[in-house]
């Protein structure tokens, strides 16, 4: 609702933002929301209680700030890893980089 790091406001405020985020998307895309990304999203920015919140809030999944690739095997599903998409050029060069090239 308002991006602030999760881990600097309290257990309180971090539900609403979770939860509120959600409902408000949803009632405005008309659409389920599935997926969740922590504000900022680095280490120290969320923790296991922030994880909780977004699971009992009824996302299927969360990514956090680091890159790299989700693998086989990978059972945090509530702290996905991105694929960074930064510092691109032009189009040509933003579709290389999500490609993998």
């Amino acid at each position: 609702m308002t991006h602030p790091v999760l881990s600097a406001t309290s257990n309180a405020d971090s539900h609403g933002e979770i939860v509120s985020s959600k409902t408000t998307l949803e009632a405005r895309l008309g659409k389920p929301v599935t997926s969740f990304c922590y504000p900022y999203g680095m280490g120290g920015d969320f923790n296991d209680t922030h994880r909780d919140m977004v699971r009992e809030a009824g996302y299927s999944c969360a990514t956090a700030s680091w890159f790299g690739f989700v693998e086989l095997g990978d059972d945090d599903i509530y702290a996905l890893p991105r694929i960074g998409c930064d510092n691109f050029q032009t189009f040509g060069h933003f579709r290389k980089n999500i490609d993998g090239l």
